[in-house]
């Protein structure tokens, strides 16, 4: 589902490697894969709207408009 409850077509399972975060640049969400499942996760700052960029390693997400911290769920830090 995109922000407005509509469905959005990702693509197969196969197309989103297990512990990884792939954008869907033009739906802005992230599809997470973990072993429990997959997660999306909105990749629109809820500060100003920009499109946030996954952290390598960290697990997060940061907004280079203005520097905003995100943790692995979404969360403002």
């Amino acid at each position: 589902l995109d922000g407005s409850g509509d469905r959005v077509v990702a693509g197969k399972l196969s197309d989103f490697p297990l512990g990884e975060r792939t954008l869907l640049s033009a739906e802005k969400i992230f599809i997470v894969h973990v072993a429990e499942g997959l997660a999306a996760i909105s990749a629109k700052c809820t500060h100003q709207g920009c499109t946030v960029q996954a952290q390598e390693g960290a697990g997060g997400f940061s907004c280079a408009c203005h520097g905003s911290g995100f943790d692995a769920q979404g969360a403002v830090l």
